[in-house]
């Protein structure tokens, strides 16, 4: 274990953490009340990033990278499927076209560089492809 540093601005409980394969970094933080992330390099260099447009928590919002371009993708659930992309390299957020989901869980499939989110409300499985 090693201590990168004692704090970092953002919420007690409900953050995030990614891998970015395709940037080779972590973006991490937000939780509760808190639209600050981070990304951490390869070197353990941590970044603040551009405030997001709204709040990131676990419990509210579906957070996957894109396998291709490296884009943070976050649905919002109290915004009823509103969808961003932070776009890791630009460090610029953009809202994308409502996600047909709210809830649910997401996993990047990498061989054929797309998204997939599970909806539990109802039961429904989509892919994503990212522009």
């Amino acid at each position: 274990w090693s201590l990168l540093k004692d704090r970092f601005p953002m919420g007690p409980y409900h953050n995030i953490a990614k891998y970015n394969a395709v940037d080779k970094s972590v973006i991490f933080g937000a939780g509760n009340g808190n639209k600050v992330l981070h990304r951490m390099d390869v070197q353990g260099n941590v970044t603040q990033l551009k405030e997001a447009p709204f709040i990131i928590r676990i419990s509210s919002t579906v957070t996957a990278i894109d396998p291709v371009s490296g884009d943070l993708l976050v649905v919002s659930s109290e915004d009823k499927g509103k969808f961003y992309a932070l776009d890791v390299k630009k460090n610029e957020w953009r809202q994308l076209p409502d996600a047909p989901i709210s809830e649910g869980a997401s996993a990047s499939i990498d061989a054929h560089g797309v998204t997939l989110y599970f909806s539990n409300r109802p039961t429904k499985v989509f892919l994503y492809k990212h522009k």
